[in-house]
């Protein structure tokens, strides 16, 4: 049975999806055309059994891997996973929790999770994991208490913007895998499209994520993820523009910059780590 032996840990909008497709460039690294099989957080009770297909493609790999972005905050994912498979490694990645409430909420509305009408300051009251997953002190623990040192990384997604190809280096390096192997890392992933015609993007996002579900497990899902490649480069310039002109108010990140000192200030210590660019105004 082939199951994973390291995960790609952090909340949504965090940069897990790019390095989801670097890693899964190396040799040495088997990452499943299912990005997110939510396992550990909601379909334990399923069994091993429901799990083991995602990873059926693998062909002897060092590293398996997933990405799934629930695990973070979940509160049964850390024990889960270490009474599974105890030697697994970890690779956490950490957002400017401002920046990433924002690209969650363009991002929500973008595939039609939320109304356009519905504002910024709504979506993060009412929707728990906006605000409570950029906590990041406080669901770290929960993973320290499972796992020792040497099986957890955190890196922060500024150091993944500034240095991507030392970033990965380094996580290559921790998952004891080829550091010198340079994988395409030009290309951002997951970044927050603007469609041109929203209703049609919805259309294709939900009729995608129905065949990746029917075919979950099988070879035709790889190809599926090869036709996608396909489409989106053929496609992609036609219905999307990379761009907006959306930003955050500044009244809506002064509120959330209040709400995130103290537990971001806990954090710099936690890490031992400068998180003072978070404080930064302006997040896009």
């Amino acid at each position: 049975m082939t199951l994973p032996n390291f995960f790609l840990i952090g909340p949504t909008k965090s940069g897990t999806t790019s390095l989801y497709h670097y890693l899964g460039q190396h040799p040495d690294i088997f990452m499943p055309a299912e990005k997110e099989p939510f396992y550990f957080s909601h379909y334990f009770p399923r069994g091993l059994d429901w799990y083991e297909p995602v990873f059926t493609a693998a062909a002897g790999e060092k590293r398996v891997g997933e990405a799934s972005t629930t695990y973070f905050a979940s509160d049964s994912a850390p024990g889960r996973i270490r009474k599974t498979l105890p030697e697994a490694k970890l690779v956490f990645v950490l957002r400017d929790p401002v920046d990433r409430a924002w690209s969650e909420y363009r991002y929500s509305r973008v595939v039609g999770a939320v109304s356009p009408s519905v504002s910024f300051r709504r979506f993060a009251t009412e929707t728990r994991r906006v605000l409570e997953w950029g906590r990041y002190i406080e669901y770290l623990p929960l993973w320290e208490r499972e796992f020792p040192d040497d099986q957890r990384l955190v890196l922060l997604f500024d150091d993944l913007r500034s240095d991507t190809k030392g970033s990965v280096r380094r996580i290559f390096e921790f998952l004891g895998v080829d550091p010198a192997f340079e994988p395409k890392t030009e290309r951002r992933h997951n970044v927050t499209p603007s469609p041109r015609h929203i209703g049609l993007y919805v259309f294709l996002q939900r009729h995608w994520l129905d065949l990746h579900r029917m075919t979950r497990g099988t070879r035709l899902q790889s190809a599926l993820e090869n036709l996608k490649a396909a489409g989106r480069a053929v496609a992609g310039p036609l219905l999307m523009e990379r761009r907006t002109s959306d930003r955050l108010s500044p009244e809506d990140e002064r509120w959330l910059r209040e709400l995130f000192a103290e537990p971001n200030r806990r954090l710099a210590e936690h890490l031992g780590r400068d998180l003072s660019a978070w404080e930064k105004p302006a997040a896009q």
